[in-house]
């Protein structure tokens, strides 16, 4: 299991400050939600905050894009720091396939995240492009929040 927080909620003024406090507590991960205010109604960080961050730590960064056309932004991703991206199936991606393909060949790791109200069903065709090559539990995790959202 990785325990991987995310810094929306942190002290902007600090952000790196912040993000040494998670790091320092035991976070494998640090958790980036990447927001366009198109594709959810909020807008958060972009890639000029994570060149920032990585300036600060080593820690290993899990992109997470919740953005229209993610293949205009995926660059900037890599280039100013991301260790892992994750995509939304739901947004509008020209060529996934080719999206994976381009992250994996520059190192990177990729990922899809689905919206909960998303059948999984519909799009397991596109979730063949995800390749685990060590066992975690984020997926299992993932779906328990998931299942137990449905409930209510």
């Amino acid at each position: 299991v990785r325990i991987c927080p995310s810094i929306l909620n942190s002290d902007l003024s600090c952000l790196a400050d912040e993000t040494k406090k998670l790091v320092d507590a035991g976070a494998d991960w640090i958790h980036i939600d990447i927001m366009d205010g198109v594709f959810v109604p909020n807008f958060t960080f972009g890639h000029p905050v994570i060149e920032c961050l990585r300036k600060k730590t080593n820690s290993f960064f899990d992109c997470h894009c919740m953005i229209q056309e993610p293949e205009k932004w995926v660059d900037h991703l890599i280039q100013a720091g991301a260790d892992q991206i994750t995509i939304h199936i739901e947004s509008t991606i020209a060529n996934l396939e080719e999206l994976s393909k381009k992250v994996k060949n520059a190192g990177k790791r990729f990922a899809i995240a689905l919206k909960p109200k998303t059948g999984i069903d519909s799009k397991i065709e596109q979730l063949s492009l995800i390749h685990i090559s060590e066992p975690t539990r984020l997926l299992s995790i993932s779906y328990a929040v998931f299942c137990l959202k449905k409930k209510k």
